[in-house]
């Protein structure tokens, strides 16, 4: 290469908008361009050059950097990756990582060479398109969804009501047609408060809640229990909005309803591997084992089968998810997982 064009390139890489650093085979820099000074918030190279590459990146990410590494110096290829990269202020950035051994006449590797892009905005723009995309899901399955309880449920409930009432001027027993209105009257009044509530399902800001006292607020709803209460989430907050009283209110009457030897209703939590268990669980009949698998699917279960359908998609608005662990003539339980970043204690 003549000095010009040595020149041209040395000028093309120190104004390269990506960062460009270059390191002896084991690690260490020897150079980068001002692009990686002002990414790395430096103050000049000199507090870059002659470190290990390794220091600037995160330390539960440099084994997967090493081993891209290694495989390069066996294949002689190079690899694309994304870290998070430690800034000369301690602040943590998101970075797409290309690297390529340097070689000479021999084929021997003798440097490295690695881009280094900033991905923040990207990766920022791609979960902004992926959470609005979330939303016209959601939007969409609330069309089809409520749109087909209104028709097809509330429909049933009155082609019932309407045999019932052919059947009562014939036989003249009008006890059983008020029985059966009152029924169906009060079936159409949960499809049309399922529609109302999901309709809800992220709309609401969410906010921290405390989960003892909406429990609280839900028990109250229900005075003449004989059943005993344990709430052990007293302090406990969460990220939700207002249908998390909804949530419990779903559990607290299936319980009632088809609990049938229940004494005991127990909410608490427990952590686990930096997550939040919240555990719903009484010491009734529990579920049989052939429900288990659709038990979460709309219509599915005794009753409407309109509220655990409610119960799943409520967890999964506010990112947690749910499961029923409970056994069979023993207990039911609903464990709901809850990530890390969505509750305080």
């Amino acid at each position: 290469m003549i000095a010009s064009e040595q020149n041209l390139f040395a000028l093309a890489v120190e104004m390269s908008l990506d960062g460009i650093v270059i390191g002896d085979k084991t690690g260490n820099i020897t150079y980068v361009n001002d692009a990686i000074v002002k990414m790395m918030e430096a103050q000049s190279k000199d507090e870059i050059v002659g470190k290990h590459i390794l220091e600037f990146v995160d330390p539960n990410e440099r084994q997967r950097a090493i081993e891209n590494s290694q495989k390069c110096e066996t294949t002689g290829e190079g690899w694309k990756d994304q870290f998070t990269a430690t800034t000369k202020t301690g602040k943590k950035i998101p970075v797409e990582l290309s690297a390529a051994p340097i070689k000479n006449e021999k084929g021997q590797t003798i440097a490295f060479i690695d881009i280094v892009r900033a991905v923040g905005d990207r990766i920022e723009t791609e979960t902004r398109l992926r959470e609005a995309h979330q939303n016209l899901a959601l939007a969409n399955e609330k069309l089809l969804v409520v749109g087909g309880i209104v028709r097809h449920d509330i429909a049933n409930k009155l082609n019932v009501l309407n045999m019932k009432a052919y059947l009562a001027k014939k036989d003249g027993d009008l006890e059983a047609l008020l029985n059966s209105t009152q029924t169906a009257c009060s079936q159409i009044r949960r499809v049309i408060e399922f529609s109302r509530d999901y309709e809800m399902l992220g709309k609401e800001a969410m906010t921290y809640v405390n989960v003892g006292k909406v429990f609280d607020e839900v028990v109250e709803l229900f005075p003449d229990i004989k059943l005993e209460v344990k709430n052990e989430c007293h302090g406990l907050a969460v990220l939700a909005d207002s249908l998390l009283r909804e949530l419990f209110y779903n559990l607290f009457e299936n319980t009632l309803k088809y609990g049938k030897t229940a004494t005991q209703i127990r909410l608490s939590y427990i952590l686990e591997d930096e997550q939040l268990k919240l555990i719903y669980e009484d010491n009734g009949v529990g579920i049989a084992a052939e429900m288990k698998p659709k038990l979460f699917t709309k219509g599915a279960g005794q009753g409407s089968g309109l509220g655990l359908y409610l119960i799943k998609k409520t967890a999964e608005v506010y990112g947690w998810s749910v499961e029923e662990g409970g056994t069979e003539g023993k207990n039911a339980k609903f464990t709901f997982t809850i990530p890390k970043t969505t509750y305080k204690q």
